[in-house]
């Protein structure tokens, strides 16, 4: 991999892009719990439809 001569320096975000990028992980810090929330509740759904459709196929 050959390099410039201007070599990137490692990741040094201007205050924009840090701000960026916190906002960034306060929106997934927060989504996560209600992504969580909502795969139990589809997952839970999911298995009593199937306990349902196999208690009226059986």
């Amino acid at each position: 991999m050959s390099r410039g001569r201007h070599a990137q320096p490692p990741l040094r975000l201007t205050r924009r892009g840090r701000i960026v990028r916190d906002v960034v992980i306060g929106a997934l810090v927060l989504a996560l719990p209600l992504f969580a929330t909502q795969l139990s509740v589809a997952f839970f759904t999911v298995v009593v439809w199937a306990g349902q459709f196999a208690g009226l196929t059986a």
